[in-house]
């Protein structure tokens, strides 16, 4: 799984996932839903840029590694039509991925790709 978010977001030139964040779920306590999740974000920096467009392509990588939108994306535009947040639903092999962008109000966007193994989900009685 670490790899399909990775080197998605890698092959799209968005921002590489957070150490912290990558590192959430080995934190996690037994029992807790949290480790059924391979935590993903990348958090836009000047060297690493990052736009909707750099999602999109990031989703559209997944799609090359067999992932399928699940329903339709959520989208919050501004009054100029500039997307703000996005979120889409990708499913594959068990697993389903939250994938979500945001416009940060500070002008540095976020990416999160967070994966959640269902059978763990259910058996950790967090559906």
């Amino acid at each position: 799984m670490r790899t399909d978010l990775d080197t998605s977001a890698a092959a799209a030139k968005a921002p590489a996932t957070d150490a912290e964040w990558a590192a959430m779920p080995e934190d996690a306590e037994p029992g807790s839903p949290s480790l059924c999740v391979v935590a993903f974000k990348g958090f836009e920096t000047d060297a690493a840029p990052l736009d909707h467009e750099r999602f999109e392509a990031t989703l559209r990588e997944l799609g090359r590694r067999g992932w399928k939108q699940v329903g339709k994306p959520e989208q919050v535009k501004d009054k100029k039509g500039e997307v703000w947040t996005s979120k889409v639903l990708l499913d594959q092999r068990g697993w389903r991925i939250v994938a979500e962008y945001r416009d940060g109000p500070t002008g540095k966007s976020t990416i999160s790709l967070p994966a959640f193994e269902n059978a763990c989900v259910e058996a950790q009685g967090a559906h």
